[in-house]
């Protein structure tokens, strides 16, 4: 479980992180090129999937965790305490972002 809290918090402490860097240079005069934030995406997305693939599964998605529950790869409360620690990453990352 502790690898899904973590998981998710840095997943979207970078990719929230980068995208209110887009928001805030908006109105500056430098060009802002938006393929920064998706390349950012799908190499954060990459990168944490191989690093806790062999820890976790790398679930950082709660809808991900809810396709193995239901495909029965998950048990029920296995799942249900995934996507508790998955929605409290998320949380703890947008608290430190705030």
């Amino acid at each position: 479980m502790l690898g899904e809290l973590l998981c998710t918090t840095l997943f979207i402490f970078v990719n929230l992180g980068n995208s209110l860097n887009f928001e805030r240079s908006k109105g500056d005069s430098t060009i802002v090129n938006p393929v920064v934030g998706a390349l950012c995406c799908g190499f954060s997305s990459v990168a944490l999937i191989y690093s806790f693939a062999d820890v976790s599964g790398a679930n950082f998605n709660p809808a991900v965790t809810f396709a193995t529950i239901i495909t029965r790869k998950t048990t029920v409360l296995k799942g249900l305490c995934y996507v508790a620690a998955q929605l409290f990453g998320a949380t703890l990352a947008v608290f430190l972002l705030w």
